[in-house]
């Protein structure tokens, strides 16, 4: 049974509502999974990596005018 993104209360008694160490850990690393999968999906977005090659482009040129100004 999934448990995304619920309030975890920990305790010592063996409850229904209260849940394992390793039920615990599986449920965020499945959370953390989700959220890298979608940091993913826009990361792979034309215009996202658009941006990125602006990015380079731009510390490229930075980078020529403070050579020419050194020299």
């Amino acid at each position: 049974m999934r448990k995304k993104d619920l309030q975890w209360d920990i305790g010592e008694n063996d409850l229904s509502d209260r849940f394992t160490w390793d039920q615990i850990k599986v449920s965020l690393l499945l959370d953390l999974r989700d959220e890298l999968k979608e940091l993913n999906q826009h990361l792979s977005c034309r215009q996202v990596q658009k941006m990125f090659r602006d990015l380079v482009a731009i510390r490229r040129n930075t980078n020529k005018k403070r050579r020419k100004a050194e020299a």
